[in-house]
């Protein structure tokens, strides 16, 4: 390996790096991926769009080759942005029918079902032959740079926050798979918003979110336009809840007289200042599951994750993630949504 190494980031950003650098960042990148990462699954990576459709008792594509069918699925992101996603399958049976199935990639169990027309079927399969053909040549490309500068002595690694895409298919009985990111290819971005708009267009109220919300769209429920409409001030309480910078932002959305109930303790009641406060003792994300809206009232449930440090010999200590369940009461006032209520049980650790 070359002592110094070339690193390509966002927009083809070059850094050079000393190999014991780069050694040494993996190693702490991958240590922080162990101690953050949710219990074992069955299936590895996480981040291959398989495993998640094995998880959500989906066919694999041997199954489904061998009863006849055709099937075109697609797993990817078009930003770095948590939600700016879509995971999704178009489902061609030997019956003739086309169904549409989208998952919301966070919470999987949630789901869309649809009859969809062949005209969605050839634009999305054309849609990805074209991009198949780009993708081969650019990932050639890529590996040729790649050998070019090696043979000058210089190691690279991508290191890019963009967009992604994995398509799986089944097509005239053949199984198939892309996988291709835009740190090798630049394309990626736009073919991704191309198939996140083709896919969320056959749903009207998905369409009411903004893009880079539109992976949501599953776990909506009830009213699912209402739900819509409360969902972008519903998400500014997800994620770092307690991140300084959105404070402000979210003391607009809390009623003038609310209420929390925070890791087990008594409840708070009182204006947005001391809920943000009773709330952000310590730093959490929420991750919410759903969306409920009934007339003026939005029902959110989700999951808060934690960090407790749990002490080790002389100054050192061990991260371990913890959990609860939470529940939010929102009320739809002149067209604007106000967080009531939100209670967050007892944390407990994540095994």
């Amino acid at each position: 390996m070359a002592d110094v190494i070339e690193i390509i980031g966002p927009f083809w950003n070059r850094y050079a790096l000393t190999k014991s650098f780069l050694i040494a960042f993996t190693i702490f990148l991958c240590c922080s991926i162990v101690r953050a990462a949710a219990p074992a699954k069955t299936c590895a990576p996480s981040w291959d769009s398989r495993c998640v459709w094995a998880e959500a008792g989906e066919l694999s594509l041997a199954e489904i080759a061998a009863r006849g069918d055709e099937i075109m699925r697609f797993a990817g992101s078009a930003s770095p942005r948590p939600r700016d996603g879509f995971l999704a399958a178009l489902r061609h049976s030997r019956s003739g029918a086309f169904e549409l199935v989208i998952r919301d990639p966070a919470v999987p169990g949630n789901v869309i079902t649809r009859p969809v027309t062949r005209t969605l079927w050839v634009s999305l399969a054309a849609l990805r032959a074209r991009f198949a053909a780009e993708n081969a040549l650019a990932e050639a490309r890529s590996t040729a740079n790649d050998a070019r500068l090696k043979a000058k002595g210089i190691e690279t690694v991508c290191l890019d926050d963009g967009a992604v895409i994995q398509i799986d298919t089944v097509l005239r009985g053949r199984a198939d798979r892309i996988y291709a990111y835009s740190c090798h290819n630049a394309a990626v971005e736009g073919v991704a918003r191309r198939i996140a708009t083709l896919l969320y267009g056959q749903i009207p109220y998905c369409m009411r979110l903004a893009p880079e919300l539109r992976s949501i769209c599953p776990s909506l429920h009830g009213d699912k336009a209402l739900a819509a409409a409360a969902a972008p001030a519903v998400l500014e309480f997800a994620d770092d809840v307690c991140f300084a910078p959105a404070s402000a932002r979210m003391s607009a959305r809390i009623a003038s007289s609310a209420t929390v109930r925070f890791d087990g303790a008594d409840a708070v009641t009182g204006p947005p200042g001391a809920i943000l406060a009773a709330l952000c003792r310590d730093n959490f994300s929420f991750v919410l599951r759903d969306i409920d809206a009934r007339a003026s009232i939005v029902i959110v449930t989700g999951v808060a994750w934690g960090e407790w440090h749990e002490p080790l010999t002389g100054d050192a200590y061990r991260a371990r993630a913890t959990i609860a369940r939470g529940t939010q009461l929102w009320r739809i006032d002149a067209g604007r949504p106000k967080l009531e209520s939100w209670t967050i049980g007892k944390f407990a650790l994540s095994e």
